[in-house]
């Protein structure tokens, strides 16, 4: 799916590239059997596309998440959740960040599976949220409220779930209180800037893509993002009901 035309970098990333990007994106997740196959096609993209001046990808990691209910993740998965609450269930709709596709510079970084602190998240109440200041700051910015986020309607219809896509951006990486594994991630990777663009699905999910850039990333240049989030939402969905995991890892 990925054109060797489709390259570009940051800090001259432009309204007409970001048409061709977005073009591309439109293309991608058609033909996936899964919502994970799709987000893998996603991420694979963004990080070939988006270089340094050098030719090498301008991001170390790019990720996809989307949330789920504790009670909806396959065993694997729930098993990764309940660890933080104590290994037993007191609320099976307890509302997890989870990792659906990745891809990086480190060979862990290209499966969901080498993930160690990042399958499920478990956002079990806004205390919790505000522990994990990323999280917390990207539902801030997708201009959501924490408590609502958190405790969603059961079966929301799709004209009671907003439509507003969103951009994530942490201009300067180092020493932010946004982005807190600083020794072990920010000052050995490198990363500069962090950008994510998103929003919900119709069925009340959130989904993300999060790029931890090693180039810095304005403003500016983070608004273009918000017309990728809907070519994004597009592909994850698909062009007809699918399973969410495809329970393999993929070839890279």
């Amino acid at each position: 799916m990925h054109s060797l035309s489709d390259t570009f970098q940051f800090d001259t990333f432009d309204v007409c590239e970001r048409t061709r990007a977005t073009t591309a994106l439109r293309l991608l997740g058609q033909a996936s059997t899964s919502m994970e196959e799709a987000a893998n096609e996603v991420v694979e993209y963004l990080y070939r596309s988006f270089q340094t001046p050098f030719g090498k990808p301008a991001c170390a990691l790019i990720r996809c998440f989307k949330t789920h209910r504790l009670g909806d993740l396959p065993a694997d998965l729930r098993e990764v959740a309940l660890r933080p609450l104590g290994g037993s269930p007191s609320d099976e709709d307890v509302l997890c960040l989870t990792l659906l596709a990745t891809r990086g510079d480190q060979p862990e970084w290209n499966t969901r599976f080498g993930s160690r602190g990042h399958k499920a998240i478990p956002l079990a109440s806004t205390a919790i949220l505000a522990r994990a200041p990323m999280i917390a700051r990207l539902v801030v910015q997708f201009g959501l409220d924490p408590h609502s986020f958190l405790n969603p309607e059961p079966n929301p219809s799709r004209s009671s779930t907003p439509q507003t896509l969103r951009v994530f951006h942490v201009e300067e990486a180092l020493d932010s209180d946004f982005i807190p594994a600083q020794s072990s991630f920010v000052v050995p990777f490198g990363i500069h800037s962090v950008l994510g663009f998103g929003g919900l699905l119709p069925s009340g999910d959130l989904f993300c893509i999060l790029m931890f850039s090693c180039v810095h990333i304005s403003p500016e240049t983070a608004n273009l993002f918000e017309p990728l989030a809907s070519e994004v939402r597009r592909a994850l969905l698909g062009p007809a009901l699918r399973p969410i995991f495809s329970g393999k890892a993929p070839v890279v």
